[in-house]
């Protein structure tokens, strides 16, 4: 349930409860406060959460691992703009989509309810490999 639904049925949100705040942020608030930062803006962020000791360590699974959850998500789709770090899809029409995604990864830990969401990686177009005959991925014979 969001923080305005949870504002709306009990009368406080966790913004107000944890963060003191007066007025949650609509989506479209948080997209004209973001839209032009850099990604990069909030590596910060995460290098902070993680430097701290011992923030690792609830995250740390039987063996001495830890366990990665992946999720690939799309931000942007177009078929009229676009840029030059746009990725690209032909459609059964015939049209060409543009599209911004970025793979996002979380440790997570069984039992535990929170989780450490890590830095997202933008996805970005990729350079045509020059020798179709060679292996995309190198392998110990290719070198």
């Amino acid at each position: 349930m969001s923080d305005i639904g949870l504002a709306a049925g009990q009368g406080r949100s966790n913004c107000q409860t944890l963060f003191g705040m007066a007025k949650i942020p609509t989506d479209n608030d948080i997209r004209q406060m973001l839209d032009g930062a850099s990604p990069a803006a909030f590596d910060g962020l995460f290098d902070q959460a993680i430097a701290v000791a011992g923030t690792l360590e609830p995250f740390r699974c039987p063996g001495g691992r830890r366990l990665c959850a992946l999720d690939g998500t799309e931000h942007f789709c177009s078929r009229n703009i676009h840029c030059e770090r746009c990725l690209t899809r032909k459609r059964s029409d015939g049209g060409t989509e543009y599209y911004h995604s970025f793979l996002g990864a979380t440790l997570v830990a069984p039992g535990h309810t929170q989780v450490m969401p890590l830095p997202p990686e933008v996805i970005v177009p990729q350079d045509a490999y020059s020798d179709a005959n060679q292996p995309v991925i190198p392998t110990e014979a290719s070198h």
